[in-house]
């Protein structure tokens, strides 16, 4: 088994150079669950040690337009913490870094929560919130001693860890962008700019901006989210069948590729997000942003190819993962957040 591992190391570190900056985002895990339980919490970054969505395709941030009315989960009316006078961070990169690095686990610097707790950890830990009330996918708990938030679902966990640090609302959407690239989607409402960053498989990084009284947004970060759009999953509240991801060609061992389509598409929802969920190896996910950008560049594996006029999409597979055994999941979100899952069967990469 060592052997084989060393084989498909090398094999991707060969293949590596030919990536370049079409591959989409790839994280290590174990066994990974489609469920609404909580994610495992040791999810690292690839060799390459950076978070570099596969949106570097797309557009320049700088002239990056909103696509519609986007999540409410980043900026939901929530009793914020007053913003108080704050010098710069003293390392802005450093800072974005460390955040990304936090939302792989589902949380964020500073705060001792994850999505997926129980918000009765919290309450041992912090006592009762300052504050609570009915927003977006959820109840939010405010601790405004703390600049924390958190989303809870029916069950009082915990779907979305929202920090208000001062450190962090010094940061500017081009300090952000210089460390992470290009966001994988551009969402707003009618308080705020969101930017979406893909963080594993199972999270959401979340940087939100003021929007100003004329439109434009604000220069410095309101509050950042990790988002868990599982844990908003409500399967006794659903009035529609979750979205199911259908295989029009299984994998091709000539080509690498699979295609497919998505059948009962809810209504009310958006695409946010296509991955391949391996049982054990690399899960590989695309905003349809990014998987849209990928394909209008021809980019390489692995990752997915959306078209806008077109229902099947495709995923590109590398050769170092042949044999991989696992599914490809959709994720869909209402403005509020909410999300609503759905799997193809099970699938061995030729």
């Amino acid at each position: 088994m060592r052997h084989r591992a060393e084989e498909r190391r090398g094999e991707r570190l060969r293949w590596a150079p030919r990536l370049g900056l079409g591959a989409a985002v790839v994280v290590s895990l174990g066994l990974a669950g489609c469920g609404a339980e909580r994610p495992a919490n040791g999810i690292g970054l690839q060799e390459a040690g950076t978070a570099q969505p596969a949106a570097n395709l797309a557009r320049s941030a700088t002239n990056a337009e909103p696509q519609g009315a986007g999540t409410a989960a980043g900026s939901a009316d929530v009793a914020q913490p007053e913003r108080a006078d704050a010098g710069r961070a003293p390392n802005p990169g450093e800072m974005v870094r460390s955040v990304m690095q936090a939302a792989l686990r589902g949380s964020l610097p500073g705060v001792p929560f994850a999505d997926g707790e129980n918000i009765d950890q919290v309450m041992k830990a912090w006592g009762s919130p300052s504050s609570q009330a009915y927003a977006g996918a959820g109840v939010y708990f405010t601790y405004r001693a703390k600049d924390v938030a958190f989303g809870l679902n029916k069950g009082e966990q915990i779907f979305d860890v929202r920090s208000y640090a001062q450190a962090l609302r010094t940061l500017t959407y081009h300090e952000i962008a210089g460390v992470l690239g290009t966001p994988g989607s551009v969402r707003y409402t009618q308080d705020s700019y969101i930017y979406l960053y893909p963080a594993g498989p199972d999270y959401q990084l979340l940087w939100v901006f003021p929007r100003l009284p004329n439109g434009s947004r604000g220069p410095t970060v309101d509050h950042v989210s990790v988002f868990w759009p599982q844990g908003t999953v409500d399967l006794m509240a659903a009035t529609q069948p979750a979205p199911g991801v259908v295989i029009d060609r299984p994998p091709s061992e000539r080509e690498h590729t699979v295609s497919f389509h998505i059948a009962n598409a809810p209504k009310g929802y958006r695409l946010e997000e296509i991955e391949w969920i391996p049982k054990q190896g690399d899960a590989v996910f695309d905003t349809w942003t990014q998987a849209v950008a990928r394909a209008e560049a021809h980019a390489t594996a692995p990752g997915f190819l959306a078209y806008p006029n077109q229902a099947s999409m495709t995923f590109v597979y590398a050769p170092w993962m042949k044999g991989e055994v696992g599914q490809i999941r959709v994720i869909y979100q209402a403005t509020s957040g909410a999300a609503m899952l759905g799997n193809s069967t099970w699938l061995s990469l030729s």
